[in-house]
């Protein structure tokens, strides 16, 4: 072959060639973009009281990992799916264990939450809540209302919000009232930066609160390493008009494998030289 047709050949292989270096690039960025779930439950099963119970997904590795509701009225309505109070005046709550998070990692704890439900879950419409929150605590034994909740969000029917460090009030607002809405199931979110020591509170996709540090302050700082659960709480209050709520899913997820905006675009654009690249090559080909 002469070095005219050496390089004719070469030429029409350079396209297909950038098509298969891109598109193994694009194979491997890809799987990237998901979190990994490390706890979810979305609590269907027989009824009765939140004990003895397995997540339904659970990568932790923690041997006979069940929920603790520390004697609390936290029942299971699993006919329909939802974490509920057996008790009007009740304050349920449960933990269940997890991993300290590894430097450099940003771990969340989440839950779908519906206000003044309908009766399809079997809340007792009498119940006065004051708020529901989620959070990370040190133990599966942690009081709610003391240091062992080392990171929590409270959110009332109202719409007011409160993002806790070390039960230390940090940020605080009021949402849109229609997102919070009578029957209306809503995503919250805490999303812990455990590299940047940042925490937010976010509903659905939209940060809330906007980046809180998690240290730097005289008290009230915390450690990723101190972390050994996540739960809920839903609390009542005896001078509340009566207002209901009920717990429809959980989940504790690890972020990290989520990339960055800029890693994003990059894919994006890199895709984009893929299909482009790919034209090229049937033409160049033919």
């Amino acid at each position: 072959m002469n070095s005219t047709n050496t390089h004719s050949v070469r030429m029409r292989l350079r396209p297909l060639l950038a098509c298969v270096a891109l598109a193994v690039t694009s194979a491997v960025l890809l799987p990237a973009a998901s979190a990994a779930i490390i706890i979810y439950d979305s609590f269907t099963g027989s009824n009765g009281p939140l004990d003895n119970r397995l997540a339904e997904t659970d990568t932790t590795g923690i041997p006979n990992n069940t929920w603790n509701r520390n004697g609390t009225s936290a029942y299971l309505e699993g006919g329909m799916g939802a974490i509920i109070t057996s008790s009007t005046a009740g304050n349920p709550l449960a933990w269940i264990g997890i991993n300290s998070p590894v430097a450099d990692t940003t771990i969340s704890v989440s839950a779908e939450i519906v206000f003044n439900p309908t009766t399809s879950y079997n809340v007792p419409l009498t119940q006065k809540v004051e708020w529901v929150s989620i959070g990370f605590g040190k133990s599966t034994s942690a009081g709610w209302l003391s240091s062992d909740n080392l990171l929590s969000v409270r959110i009332t029917p109202g719409g007011a919000w409160e993002l806790y460090i070390d039960i230390h009030k940090r940020a605080s607002g009021t949402l849109d009232g229609s997102l919070v809405a009578a029957n209306t199931v809503f995503t919250a979110t805490i999303r812990y930066d455990t590299e940047n020591n940042l925490a937010a509170f976010f509903l659905g996709e939209t940060n809330i609160s906007g980046w809180t540090n998690t240290t730097g302050y005289d008290t009230g700082n915390i450690s990723s390493t101190l972390i050994a659960a996540a739960g809920f709480r839903i609390n009542s209050g005896s001078g509340v008009s009566p207002r209901a709520a009920a717990i429809t899913s959980f989940t504790v997820s690890d972020l990290s494998q989520i990339p960055e905006p800029s890693a994003t675009a990059f894919l994006a654009g890199g895709i984009m030289l893929v299909l482009l690249m790919a034209k090229r090559c049937r033409r160049s080909i033919r």
